[in-house]
């Protein structure tokens, strides 16, 4: 019984994680060595045998060494096994939780060109969603999209020791229009030659590019903090969940985070052509934020 429970989870699992690849972030560029370091992956990894799996989840910034900061939406399949390690130990689920002890939520950091050591990545062992953290649907014009409200989370890990952690900037959303900002993902992109794929398979470094925050359209996502970046006209880019939770990069430090929606590249409301991504402010946070990295009382897996 427990096995077929564990075979159901798995399937469930990695199902989920092979259609997140279909999204994707173009019009950026390669990030050079060493350049924020402070920027990494969530990923699920599977060590068999003869060849190590890595599936990526979700873009994060690692704020000190043992807490990183992302979506709160990225959290489903890291929750899903965070809670069956924390169990692994228990004798009505010794046998069955066999089956996941070479599966494990991580966080890796490091050039993306090297195979996974313990120097580049990190286990992850314990999640914390904001409170408020809520599946929400938005009007905008005739159309309805369901996002979060309060998409902010964050990571407990093993020690994360690199030169540079994220700073986080206490800038208030209203204040930022017109601001020059960075975007960065590792989700799909493509390559020089035209070949689009993950940038694990391509084996890219994490992608960046330059844009400006910009009015959102109006509706009922005017009632929730949210911040709109576009591109300068005549430069296309996207992104998509693959990148979510990645940081938004202003001068005085990390201003947002990256969130699955709703999606606002309305042909009437916004040039879809020009839209980057919505991302939501962490200024309102930061007190949570604060607090929940100085509390050891978090559970580990």
């Amino acid at each position: 019984m427990y096995d077929y429970i564990i075979f159901i989870l798995l399937v469930f699992l990695f199902d989920n994680i092979e259609s997140k690849k279909q999204l994707r972030i173009f019009g950026g560029r390669d990030i050079e060595e060493n350049e924020y370091p402070h920027i990494a992956r969530m990923e699920i990894l599977k060590v068999g045998k003869d060849i190590m799996y890595r599936y990526h989840i979700c873009t994060s910034a690692v704020l000190t060494p043992e807490w990183t900061l992302t979506a709160a939406h990225c959290f489903g399949d890291i929750n899903k096994l965070l809670l069956t390690r924390r169990y692994r130990h228990s004798k009505a689920f010794k046998i069955a939780l066999t089956h996941l002890n070479d599966i494990k939520p991580i966080i890796w950091f490091g050039n993306v060109r090297d195979e996974p050591s313990k120097n580049t990545y990190s286990d992850i062992v314990d999640s914390v969603l904001h409170p408020a953290t809520r599946l929400g649907v938005a009007r905008v014009g005739l159309h309805k999209y369901s996002y979060y409200q309060n998409d902010v989370g964050l990571l407990r890990t093993e020690a994360i020791r690199i030169k540079q952690y994220a700073k986080l900037s206490a800038l208030p959303a209203v204040s930022l229009k017109g601001h020059e900002v960075e975007v960065f993902g590792y989700g799909l992109t493509n390559s020089s030659d035209g070949i689009i794929g993950d940038t694990l398979y391509l084996k890219k470094p994490l992608q960046v590019l330059t844009a400006m925050i910009a009015s959102c359209p109006g509706g009922d996502i005017a009632k929730y903090p949210m911040l709109c970046v576009v591109r300068d006209c005549g430069h296309a880019s996207a992104v998509g969940p693959g990148d979510s939770g990645g940081p938004l990069l202003h001068p005085s430090g990390v201003v947002a985070t990256l969130s699955v929606g709703p999606r606002l590249d309305f042909e009437s409301q916004m040039d879809q052509n020009f839209h980057i991504g919505t991302f939501t402010p962490i200024s309102s946070y930061l007190d949570w934020i604060f607090d929940v990295t100085n509390n050891n009382n978090t559970r580990r897996a």
